[in-house]
């Protein structure tokens, strides 16, 4: 009978008719002792799920054992996310934990004679997140019967029906030739909470292919897939570094030094993320392989060499994928510098300034000081373009006219001068022009060596026709004189004199 007190006394007799004495009362470790029976009671145990436990709705079955004598158990479910107002599942829905207190009946097994009983309780997925997508609750079980008390538990878990968000940060372009990390962010609605942590993973896939990147092989190649990142270990998936603040890279040396990829070959990067429930989710991100530089050429100056003015810079580039920008180096070969961009010659060479460029890529050069400082200083200078596509490949050689011009500069005026006839001199008529009697004069093109030299000397022939007050002009193509607006123009024009370095003189030598 339970609660009962019972004494056993054990005596001995030996064959020589000896006989044990014995205590006279019971004693531990003697022949005579005293206990007291009590009956086995109904104990249980909860196995799922364990204290902060992450479960999918579909996944979230409470399960636990009993012990032989327990003929049933019964739970009790409540939503706690709210410190504020519990919930209590009825079995039909959720309603306040202080208008319902009581234990549902789970589903309860006998098992074999001299093993635990099992038991389970579940739920629809639907209503693990009735009332949100992430919850928090607490369980607490008791077998039958008598009813087991104190009641196993409470076990709080979480029951998450949101998949994780990912997404990249490196790189941020479609176009690469290097690639010395991939990196990523990756957040949950449940970080925060205890045991939330994230599995992150990066793989890399060849679209040709869809072989991914094998990043376990001793010798680094493309490898047809195994069962994914979720599944178990697989080699195309690399756990990433969780560098805080939900920032997660993986880097790879083959990655780095571009020999994992091809030119011009279409690649897919992979962010897959998994939180602590089970729920996954997987970014995209598709890059192109460029390892071929862009090209670029020089509008303004023009191949002429020679100018005197120069407000802006301006040229083209292209690219076979995307250009991402252009920059002009400026160098005066006269003093060996660069120019900074405000006025002054004075940077080691090449000094980079950045263009401005069009959705054609056409780009332009120009800032308030330039035309001014190349004036002011007459000499030559060489120009280098160097176009950087989106995969920041950028040419390293620079052709002449092409990428690369010298030009020279020349603000400074020439001047001529008539030497016959003399000035307020008189003349016969047939002893001035011709062959035999040319109009001659001097001609000079200041600041050697960083002159350009003269091109051309024209000339006007003109007199006044005092009653009229009228202006005739010579005029060398008709052989005739005209007056009048357009007279003066035509009028003036080229002596035919050919300069083909350091001449000095000019002459016009056609009859008037």
């Amino acid at each position: 009978m339970t609660g009962q007190t019972y004494r056993v006394l054990v005596r001995t007799t030996d064959r020589a008719g000896n006989v044990e004495n014995v205590p006279g009362g019971p004693q531990n470790n003697s022949s005579y002792v005293e206990f007291t029976y009590t009956a086995a009671i109904p104990v249980s145990r909860i196995t799922g799920p364990a204290e902060n436990d992450h479960w999918t709705p579909a996944g979230a079955t409470l399960t636990g054992t009993a012990n032989e004598v327990s003929i049933g158990e019964e739970v009790q479910l409540w939503d706690i996310t709210d410190p504020n107002s519990y919930l209590a599942w009825t079995g039909l829905l959720w309603v306040s934990s202080d208008t319902y207190p009581n234990y549902n009946a789970a589903a309860y097994t006998n098992g074999n004679p001299g093993d635990d009983d099992t038991w389970t309780y579940g739920v629809a997925p639907a209503v693990w997140t009735e009332n949100g997508l992430l919850r928090r609750f607490q369980l607490r079980a008791r077998a039958l019967a008598p009813t087991e008390a104190p009641a196993q538990g409470p076990v709080s878990f979480f029951v998450d029906g949101v998949d994780p968000q990912g997404d990249f940060t490196y790189p941020t372009v479609g176009y690469l030739n290097r690639l010395p990390r991939i990196r990523g962010t990756a957040t949950d609605n449940a970080d925060g909470e205890p045991t939330s942590q994230k599995s992150v993973f990066f793989r890399v896939k060849r679209n040709e292919d869809g072989k991914y990147w094998d990043f376990v092989s001793a010798s680094p190649q493309f490898v047809n897939p195994g069962g994914g990142c979720f599944s178990g270990p697989e080699a195309t998936c690399k756990a990433a570094t969780d560098l805080g603040g939900n920032s997660f890279e993986v880097t790879h040396a083959s990655f780095t030094d571009g020999t994992a990829f091809e030119s011009n070959k279409v690649y897919t990067l992979e962010l897959a993320a998994k939180d602590k429930a089970g729920n996954n989710a997987t970014k995209l991100k598709v890059i192109t392989w460029d390892a071929t530089p862009p090209a670029a050429g020089i509008a303004r100056p023009a191949s002429v060499q020679r100018i005197n003015s120069l407000p802006s810079i301006t040229g083209t580039a292209s690219d076979f994928y995307s250009m991402s920008a252009t920059s002009v180096s400026l160098r005066s070969l006269g003093k060996d510098k660069c120019y900074n961009g405000a006025g002054s010659f004075n940077q080691a060479c090449p000094y980079w300034l950045e263009t401005s460029s069009d959705a054609s890529s056409n780009w332009a050069y120009s800032d308030p000081s330039l035309n001014a400082t190349l004036q002011g200083v007459n000499t030559w200078y060489r120009l280098l373009i160097k176009p950087i596509d989106t995969a920041t490949n950028e040419n390293t050689t620079y052709v002449d006219d092409v990428s690369s011009r010298t030009f020279l500069m020349d603000s400074q005026r020439p001047a001529a001068g008539v030497s016959v006839p003399a000035d307020e001199g008189n003349f016969q008529s047939g002893a001035l022009s011709g062959v035999s009697y040319p109009i001659t004069g001097t001609v000079d093109d200041p600041n050697t060596p960083w002159n350009s030299g003269i091109r051309r000397v024209s000339i006007r022939i003109s007199y006044n026709d005092l009653a009229p007050g009228d202006t005739w002009y010579w005029l060398s193509g008709p052989q005739t004189w005209s007056s009048g607006a357009v007279a003066a123009v035509q009028g003036m024009f080229d002596t035919g004199s050919t300069f083909g370095g350091g001449e000095t003189n000019w002459d016009y030598d056609q009859l008037v």
